[in-house]
């Protein structure tokens, strides 16, 4: 399809659902476009949309499984959508025309995707979606200073660094679980992470540093990663909900944050938790706890909760004298606390 002789193309262009449609020659227009739509067609190869620089608004050309690259306009138009999944995609998507990039980001599910170029941008994002890509080495999105909303980048199994933007915008999720993260990733310029947080099965993934937020969470999801040392959560006043660590097996501490935020699961089983772990701080601590299978754990402090406790492992520690539940006013369910030689009163 030949639109170059129409020389002011602006407005909505809708092209979409063609599935015949292989190629669009653009006119070279600086007209505002405010949509244009070219999702479910046949486009191949290459779509070249340098010419339009007038573009912004929403920008659609998903489920064109031939489309392997885009080239995209030097625009400061806003951006309220830029969809292009389950495509083709190949090698790199040079984002960084975009000044004005934002609202829903959608790149899932382009397998041979390997680098996406953000740009320097302050608009407000509502999703980042860029899971089951091909991915590999460092992400930056460290320029999107409007960044929030629900970030999807996980299943990316060659992915090794996020760099995250300093950013004050609310997050309802951050998930990188399933990834190839390796070494530190830091956390601390998202001032209101919260919802939902999973980076759990990152093998080579040491520390996280968190940030101080008070917002909501409803999962946090750690487990089976190669975390060390100290966990610091303490920052994260509004925890609560899924808490999910286990399987770390060099993690030796954890600091928890004081809140009052009802858990439903608290599992830190199977790691290396060393000497004391204190849940004094969590007020809303109830449902699920596993700490069993911390060979070097001797002490646990619980905290003063009203919740319904159904589980309660420590078993296979090497708790010593007094394991003090009695705190615990809804406590019942299943209990387990052998194999801890040296626990001498319950």
């Amino acid at each position: 399809l030949d639109l170059r002789p129409i020389k002011k193309l602006g407005g909505n262009v809708y092209l979409h659902t063609n599935p015949s449609l292989n190629t669009i020659l653009f006119p070279d227009s600086s007209v505002a476009i405010s949509s244009l739509q070219l999702y479910s067609s046949g486009l191949s190869g290459t779509l070249d949309i340098s010419s339009l620089t007038g573009l912004s608004g929403s920008f659609v050309a998903r489920n064109n499984t031939k489309l392997n690259n885009i080239l995209n306009p030097s625009t400061n138009g806003t951006f309220t959508a830029y969809i292009a999944y389950s495509c083709g995609l190949m090698n790199t998507l040079d984002l960084t025309p975009l000044k004005g990039l934002g609202g829903s980001i959608q790149l899932y599910l382009n397998t041979s995707l390997n680098t996406i170029l953000n740009p320097n941008s302050s608009q407000e994002f509502s999703t980042y979606y860029a899971y089951s890509c091909g991915l590999t080495g460092t992400l930056d999105i460290s320029g999107l200073t409007g960044m929030g909303g629900f970030l999807k980048i996980n299943s990316n199994p060659k992915l090794n660094y996020i760099l995250n933007p300093s950013t004050n915008t609310t997050f309802t999720g951050y998930v990188a679980s399933n990834n190839g993260l390796m070494g530190t990733i830091d956390l601390r310029p998202l001032k209101n992470l919260g919802g939902t947080f999973e980076i759990n099965t990152n093998p080579s993934l040491n520390i996280i540093l968190n940030s101080d937020s008070s917002k909501a969470y409803s999962t946090y999801y750690a487990y089976s990663c190669g975390l060390t040392g100290t966990l610091d959560i303490s920052g994260l006043t509004g925890l609560s909900g899924t808490f999910q660590v286990n399987s770390n097996t060099y993690l030796n501490y954890i600091l928890n944050p004081s809140t009052s935020g009802i858990f439903t699961h608290y599992y830190a089983n199977t790691c290396g938790l060393m000497d004391t772990l204190d849940l004094r701080p969590l007020r809303g601590l109830g449902g699920q706890i596993r700490l069993f299978s911390n060979p070097s754990l001797n002490t646990i402090l619980n905290p003063d909760s009203s919740q319904a406790i159904s589980t309660y492992y420590a078993y296979d520690c090497s708790l010593n004298g007094t394991l003090d539940v009695s705190c615990l006013t809804k406590f019942g369910g299943d209990f387990r606390s052998y194999s801890n030689l040296n626990l001498q009163n319950i």
